[in-house]
């Protein structure tokens, strides 16, 4: 079972972020866990997740954010208190806390003790100009220490987020930040490209010409650069923005690109159940009122395999072909044999071993290859 969760607070609103946020200053976290597991026990009978006849396995519990660990372990051990009454622990069982630094409210050894074996830090970038035009209110010593507590307190998987295509970002400066995460020997990075929002602050600053952007050239580079630092460091790089040392992939990740199910929880998250897509609404008061309602979309069998294939695309590994084709009872070829045609001279797809994926040259252009398999 993939049990995601929402926490909205956090101690500001990043410039570039359109994340559903709530301003930790003003309140909201009074009650926010008893909505939270009022939710979850409504969604269980709702989705009917649970048998009757016993326990799932935990796969994954991933508390995102927001910046969940602004609440204390006490309040986060209630919930996974709740989630082991109706699932197992196994050895594979991966319980992730997102976690900014400076923002921390217990000891690391708390959230271990509670029952966490895993840690995403958004760490973002390994330089102070870049942070500060970001409006992340950590230095990036403050990551450095942070990590180093994390380790000395026994996490011992601890995935780092990074962001490149930065306002005013170098290549040098963007290799720096590399290198400073392998120093740092952690088990997981996931980088991901500057996107400029809509509606978002940044946005507003880079229409007025305050915040020059990389050019599209530099900003391949950056990625390409990444992808061969950390595969040079000895990294998997399993989906296009993520990296694992050996057995440390996340499960969480997996899931999603494998489109499979998850339960999520809390304002303005997005769950997948019983081939239904649904969204709790984006707002804080609204949805302790009423913590189911929100969107919901019956998942047609076509948009089904149309989801198989963009998802599971972005795996390095890619999809396999058989398979996709026994469980939604097609002919690969005969439906989409003319998109590999298509490309083919531009040397845009692999097909190996019963598995298809792009090609690596390809993966910049990867939206628009991905569009092809939309009906």
């Amino acid at each position: 079972m993939f049990i995601y969760t929402h926490v909205p607070f956090c101690l500001s609103h990043c410039i570039y972020c359109d994340f559903y946020v709530q301003l930790e200053k003003y309140g909201g976290k009074t009650g926010f866990m008893d909505s939270l597991l009022n939710e979850f026990t409504q969604r269980l009978k709702m989705q009917q997740v649970i048998p009757a006849e016993g326990h799932h396995a935990l796969d994954s519990l991933y508390v995102g954010g927001g910046t969940p660990s602004l609440l204390q372990a006490s309040e986060l051990r209630r919930l996974i208190q709740a989630v082991l009454k109706y699932t197992e622990l196994t050895a594979l069982s991966e319980l992730t806390l997102e976690a900014n630094p400076g923002a921390m409210k217990d000891s690391p050894e708390r959230y271990l003790d509670i029952g966490f074996n895993r840690v995403s830090v958004g760490v973002q970038s390994f330089n102070n100009t870049e942070l500060r035009r970001l409006s992340r209110i950590h230095r990036a010593e403050d990551a450095v220490v942070f990590i180093k507590n994390l380790k000395t307190a026994g996490f011992e998987n601890i995935s780092i987020d990074l962001m490149y295509g930065l306002p005013d970002q170098t290549l040098d400066s963007w290799r720096q930040t590399l290198e400073q995460t392998l120093k740092l020997d952690v088990s997981h990075v996931s980088m991901y490209g500057l996107k400029v929002e809509e509606g978002t602050p940044l946005e507003r600053l880079v229409a007025m010409g305050a915040y020059p952007m990389p050019n599209e050239e530099t900003h391949v580079a950056m990625y390409f650069e990444g992808i061969t630092m950390l595969k040079s460091a000895g990294f998997e790089h399993y989906e296009f923005s993520n990296f694992a040392r050996s057995g440390c992939v996340s499960r969480h990740n997996l899931n999603y690109w494998d489109n499979g199910e998850f339960l999520a929880l809390g304002p303005s998250a997005h769950g997948y159940m019983n081939e239904v897509r649904y969204e709790t609404v984006r707002d804080l008061a609204g949805w302790k009122t009423n913590p189911l309602a929100g969107t919901r979309h019956k998942c047609s069998p076509k948009e089904q395999l149309e989801n198989a294939l963009i998802f599971g695309l972005r795996k390095r590994k890619g999809v396999h072909i058989t398979e996709l084709e026994m469980r939604h009872q097609i002919n690969f070829h005969e439906r989409y044999g003319h998109i590999l045609k298509k490309y083919e001279a531009e040397n845009c797809f692999h097909l190996k071993d019963g598995y298809l994926r792009l090609n690596l040259s390809a993966i910049p252009v990867s939206n628009a290859l991905l569009a092809e398999f939309l009906d």
